[in-house]
């Protein structure tokens, strides 16, 4: 949100952004005062960049940074936060409409997410993305969350970021989430949290070779999202299965359909049957390829 090329959209004179969800219950703050964006001073560079050296905001409908926003700043909460969604400039704001881009459903070292309040539902969450979930911290051995280390109410940020936030605290990442406390506005509605437990991504594939992905995350208590549950996921995509290799470069299709299914036991055993054996939960490992040579 602050290099070259970034994109910032006036969204009027409410910060309920258009592109990004927002839970309907932060519209009025929460009950600690808190409101999911940041406010910038008028000396502040992303001021300057977006509504120009007036004394006035020029409102422009749309504004592209053409350069990266110098390190003078880096004092700032828009310097400081992992994630910006939404910014008020004087009586106005701005929605920071993100870079295009793929997020892979399949990534390494994938860390269990948490959502508030209560801590009932879990999933995976990409530990290099600082658009999945929030800091919150506790003592060692407990599981109620009582400390946040955010910047602005709502911000999200990469695991990395939740354990020095945390450490810097004197506080540690959750091993688990029984419920967080409401003593801070940082995190408070709906929001996902980092805790301290690894998650795991798996391949459900059904007898016809489609697959959907199921999450695994530990928790000591909790249920995992419906999204990635193993018995009610019915998201199927349909995949590539690898065919035989005739040795001269050539694929040829093999006799039987190259994929774990129930009717082979599997994989014979490379991967586990469902709970109601119609379909096969297969580990995952990422594997990153260059596709081309920049020379």
């Amino acid at each position: 949100w602050l290099r070259k090329g970034a994109v910032w959209r006036l969204v009027g004179k409410s910060w309920n952004p258009d592109y990004l969800k927002a839970d309907p219950k932060w519209r009025g703050g929460s009950k600690q005062g808190g409101k999911p964006y940041v406010v910038v001073q008028p000396d502040e560079d992303i001021y300057i960049a977006i509504c120009g050296n007036g004394t006035e905001c020029a409102h422009r409908l749309t504004v592209t940074l053409d350069s990266n926003l110098p390190a003078s700043g880096a004092s700032s909460v828009a310097h400081l936060a992992d994630s910006m969604r939404v910014v008020q400039l004087g009586d106005v704001y701005y929605e920071h409409s993100g870079q295009q881009c793929v997020d892979l459903p399949f990534y390494s070292d994938a860390r269990t997410i948490k959502l508030s309040p209560a801590g009932a539902w879990g999933m995976c969450g990409n530990p290099r993305s600082s658009l999945t979930a929030s800091s919150s911290c506790c003592r060692p051995g407990t599981t109620r969350s009582f400390m946040h280390g955010c910047q602005y109410p709502g911000e999200r940020v990469r695991y990395d970021t939740h354990e020095s936030r945390c450490a810097a605290l004197g506080k540690r990442s959750c091993s688990d989430i029984g419920r967080v406390a409401l003593g801070s506005p940082c995190c408070y509605f709906n929001t996902w949290h980092w805790i301290d437990q690894p998650c795991h991504i798996l391949a459900k594939v059904n007898e016809e070779g489609r697959v959907a992905i199921v999450h695994d995350p530990q928790m000591r208590k909790g249920w995992t999202a419906k999204t990635y549950h193993p018995d009610k996921t019915r998201n199927y995509f349909r995949v590539e299965w690898k065919t035989t290799d005739d040795g001269d470069g050539t694929a040829t299709a093999a006799a039987t359909p190259p994929f774990p299914r129930p009717s082979n036991g599997c994989g014979d055993g490379a991967c586990s049957a469902s709970s109601d054996n119609t379909t096969c939960l297969c580990p995952t490992v990422v594997v990153t390829d260059p596709v081309f040579d920049a020379e």
